[in-house]
């Protein structure tokens, strides 16, 4: 690790007190590099990075996006309201519908599962995405509000103003209350890790941070449906440090229908990172993944997927980004039967209980959450 000379610290010091005056307005601008020094992980100017990269690793600051690739939702079937600054809670929750599984539920063959177990309080995912839904009627109760933390904005609380990561949250953990639609594993915890912003959007220096922040506060899976840029070493020097921990990284593989192994998508292309590929309604591919008999490991359903919305609504989404929370949630259900099993057992009973359909564009095949349950609980 660099230690910051005095030239640094002064310059470092200048940009805290600057940024800490600064008016708050939603969107900020991503500084075009990205330093790391003994005072952890900067966005720094062109302009100080002539400087302070002569003492310091700098690298470009890559921005990240939940949209990328091809991406589509339908219209909210609960419209939500007004998505309001991050800082402003959302209006009264509308009246909530009955509980709802849509086909996942049944492809993923979850009652098994679930006759075995349906998640532990023990178990905690961080959802490095936009944030969550912290009043939304089907999420409150497994949030963990007190640890939950604001890379975006540098500030506690991840309040979502996007909508992305409420989606993403509700296929983990909507708890099971006979409203809404209820998650992979309803009884886990979510931290909830906000970098990216009220476009979707978000850089290479906060999700490090974040990363980082997941081993701190105790996670023991990482959910991550975002990407789309370019090579970060420190980036992959953080996922590295968070799976030698025991952490379960899970990606997105994007959604451009192309194939990973003859162009990289990143975080998902990264050592030993667990990319997600997405498969529809009639257990195919979904037509806009990207797939990958080398990079992608394996398929969930990720085509119009039911699950909650800002202002305690719901609606359909569909993309890589909605397939991930799948496998990340299957993974938080064998942790929460199996506490110790180990990064590789747990990475071996997940390839060896699929279904072996999409075997043409994956390393194992299409996730079965009630068989890899079920052979977890015989170790």
């Amino acid at each position: 690790m660099l230690i910051l000379t005095r030239r640094i610290l002064v310059v470092f010091t200048f940009i805290l007190i600057f940024s800490s005056c600064a008016p708050d307005r939603g969107e900020k601008e991503f500084l075009p590099y990205v330093i790391q020094s003994g005072e952890g992980i900067h966005a720094i100017t062109e302009e100080d990075a002539k400087t302070l990269c002569q003492d310091a690793f700098c690298e470009k600051n890559q921005i990240y996006t939940s949209q990328f690739g091809r991406k589509r939702h339908s219209e909210p079937v609960i419209a939500p309201q007004p998505i309001l600054e991050p800082v402003q809670p959302f209006p009264e929750s509308p009246v909530q519908p009955p509980e709802v599984l849509d086909y996942s539920r049944s492809v993923l063959n979850l009652n098994e599962a679930w006759s075995l177990t349906e998640g532990s309080r023990e178990v905690l995912v961080a959802v490095i995405d936009s944030g969550v839904d912290q009043t939304h009627p089907d999420l409150v109760a497994n949030i963990d509000l007190i640890n939950g933390y604001d890379f975006y904005h540098d500030r506690v609380g991840a309040q979502d103003d996007n909508g992305h990561g409420t989606h993403v949250s509700g296929i983990i953990a909507a708890v099971k209350n006979s409203i809404g639609t209820r998650g992979v594993a309803p009884k886990v915890r979510i931290l909830p890790l906000k970098f990216l912003g009220p476009t979707g959007s978000g850089d290479t220096a906060d999700a490090v941070r974040a990363i980082d922040y997941a081993v701190l506060k105790g996670a023991k899976v990482i959910s991550n449906s975002w990407g789309g840029a370019g090579y970060s070493e420190l980036l992959n020097q953080a996922i590295q440090r968070a799976i030698s921990a025991g952490i379960h990284f899970v990606a997105a593989a994007g959604n451009d229908a192309r194939d990973n192994d003859a162009i990289n998508t990143y975080p998902a292309n990264y050592p030993n990172v667990i990319s997600v590929g997405s498969s529809d309604q009639l257990d195919n591919k979904s037509s806009f993944s990207n797939v990958g008999l080398r990079s992608v490991m394996i398929f969930a359903p990720g085509s119009d997927i039911y699950s909650a919305y800002p202002g305690g609504s719901y609606r359909f989404m569909s993309g890589t980004s909605m397939a991930t929370p799948q496998v990340a949630g299957a993974i938080a259900l064998a942790l929460s039967l199996k506490s110790s099993l180990s990064v590789s057992a747990l990475r071996s009973d997940l390839c060896d209980s699929t279904v072996k359909r999409l075997t043409q564009f994956s390393v194992c095949g299409r996730m079965d959450v009630g068989r890899f349950i079920r052979q977890v609980s015989t170790r």
